[in-house]
């Protein structure tokens, strides 16, 4: 990762967060837009829209066309997950190219499910909305390496496995 990239990263993580947390790697650019808005992370849209602009003007971000043939979605390349993750480049298996539209369909669901969340809740920051899905026991944003430290912060809510009920 060079200079620029890094710097970029650091300008826009919240973004790169929400695409890699909640989207799994995908965002619908328009939903995207709009979640980064109303958590006040970007003033306007198009500011937003700009600092995507930049992402993929840098190689972090890249976009294929979504279902309806105008809007984007946008694809985290390998030095912005590594940046979000915490790791080297060389550390990050290689991207699935996928042949069917189901990845994209579930992150677009996530996304709505945040912006639902962010809306209902009047959430105003990616920290209290990642706190609101954390206390609404749904894995769904979880990807499977943090499954385990999950399942472990709610063992509360969750039933053993093995024990059953003998009345």
């Amino acid at each position: 990762m060079n200079g620029k990239q890094l710097t970029l990263c650091g300008k826009h993580n919240d973004l790169l967060t929400v695409v890699w947390k909640l989207g799994w790697g995908l965002a619908l650019q328009p939903q995207l837009v709009e979640l980064m808005v109303s958590l006040h992370a970007y003033p306007s849209e198009q500011m937003c829209r700009r600092g995507i602009r930049e992402l993929k003007e840098a190689q972090l971000v890249k976009a294929k066309h979504w279902l309806d043939g105008k809007s984007k979605i946008l694809i985290l390349c390998k030095p912005a997950i590594a940046y979000i993750m915490n790791c080297s480049s060389a550390e990050i298996a290689s991207i699935p190219t996928y042949t069917s539209r189901e990845p994209d369909r579930k992150s677009v669901f996530r996304l709505w499910y945040a912006q639902d969340l962010v809306q209902g809740k009047e959430l105003t920051s990616y920290t209290a909305l990642t706190e609101a899905i954390n206390n609404s026991y749904l894995s769904l944003y979880c990807h499977l390496t943090e499954l385990s430290n999950y399942w472990k912060a709610h063992e509360a809510f969750f039933r053993p496995v093995g024990i059953t009920s003998m009345s």
